[in-house]
């Protein structure tokens, strides 16, 4: 009962205290969505969405951002990878938004948004409620509510009429093939993310969906039309770039996959090499055992103890088994009778599983983690089940 009471008293004295004091805007205000391309820096990689308001008359020439956080959080990264960490809305003079872009050489766009008086002063309202210091921190999810599917849904929201797409509401792409698109040119990224991320992003993704990426809301928005009573008008007016950068091309280089099979074909010719002399150089077991064994206690950590909704139900866990960190210190016992043994048969046992099934599992796994499993197995098995003294 007291939490509906004061509920009751924020919604009749609070929230209308903060409109009160929102500025009405003029006839000839303009509200647009600003676009900027992908950076260099992983944060940065996938682009950024921004909402600028003018109103010449009002002196108003504010960027809405919803994409600023605080490095000085305290546990910074440890809330990062809980999924527990706070973005947040910063509201400021658009003079001071560019010169960072310029700086890294970044190009911004800015779409014109096709609104009525009534419609800009709603999503102006909605903006400056968000903005207030108990309102602009909210839980970031990468996926599914992030800088721009925020902006998606606060122009939405402040729409009166049907919005109607020109276009079809299917994609053929996953949440993970979308991400790849901005991480061919830094493939070993793309590796550790496909390494992290579970099986929940491998869900065929609707065109709706696909604005978790700021530069798919600018496309939508493009083939957006809003129909008011009877009349139907785009959702954007003009299109204009503020500041334009040709993209920088990478030189290609070898692949974390290619690298994974020349790592493969060397590690077999040694274990060839072993067999023919008796010999066993168990450092290279325990290093790939030590490798696989700490990711996989990374993937059970995020899946088990994590917020995030994108590191759930990761099928990574079955080549990159958290149990290897014990196989690595008894692996002189794996070939007798006991704990040890039954541990490296299972683990044995699943590598063969999850090589068998690779590319029909739910999922999408790293393509390099493919010859490193099948080293480790092919290793594995001689340990388990030869006699051979162990040098």
């Amino acid at each position: 009962m007291k939490r509906i009471f004061i509920l009751f008293l924020l919604t009749v004295f609070i929230i209308p205290a903060y409109t009160a004091n929102i500025k009405k805007l003029s006839s000839e205000a303009q509200i647009s969505l600003i676009t900027c391309s992908s950076g260099d820096e992983l944060y940065s990689i996938f682009g950024h969405s921004a909402i600028r308001v003018v109103d010449d008359s009002m002196h108003i020439n504010e960027v809405y951002n919803y994409g600023t956080f605080d490095f000085h959080t305290p546990n910074f990264y440890g809330k990062f990878a809980n999924g527990e960490l706070d973005y947040m809305l910063s509201a400021y003079n658009f003079k001071y938004f560019l010169p960072s872009y310029f700086r890294d050489n970044r190009s911004v766009s800015e779409q014109m948004l096709n609104l009525t008086k009534a419609e800009k002063q709603r999503l102006f309202d909605a903006l400056e409620v968000n903005r207030q210091p108990e309102n602009k921190f909210y839980r970031y999810d990468f996926f599914f509510d992030n800088c721009a599917t925020r902006i998606r849904d606060i122009i939405f929201n402040s729409l009166d009429g049907e919005i109607l797409y020109t276009k079809s509401d299917t994609l053929d792409m996953t949440f993970r093939d979308m991400i790849h698109l901005y991480l061919n040119k830094q493939p070993w990224i793309r590796e550790g993310i496909d390494v992290l991320l579970g099986s929940k992003i491998d869900a065929k993704i609707t065109q709706y969906e696909s604005m978790f990426l700021p530069d798919y809301l600018k496309d939508y928005f493009v083939n957006t039309e809003v129909k008011r009573d009877s009349t139907t008008q785009p959702l954007i007016l003009s299109d204009t770039d503020l500041l334009k950068f040709e993209d920088s091309e990478i030189a290609s280089s070898v692949s974390p996959e290619q690298y994974g099979w020349m790592l493969f074909i060397l590690l077999l010719l040694l274990h060839l090499y072993e067999i023919r002399t008796k010999k066993r150089f168990l450092i290279i077991d325990r290093l790939l055992l030590l490798t696989t064994g700490l990711l996989g206690v990374i993937v059970f950590y995020l899946w088990t103890f994590s917020e995030l909704t994108a590191t759930g139900a990761n099928y990574n866990i079955l080549w990159a088994i958290p149990t290897n960190l014990i196989l690595l210190f008894k692996l002189k016992q794996l070939n007798r009778k006991g704990f040890f043994r039954t541990l490296g048969i299972i683990t044995w046992v699943s590598l063969l599983i999850v090589l068998l099934v690779w590319k029909f599992l739910p999922q999408q796994l790293p393509p390099a983690a493919f010859p490193l499993s099948l080293i480790i197995f092919i290793r594995l098995r001689r340990l388990v089940f030869t006699k051979e003294i162990s040098k």
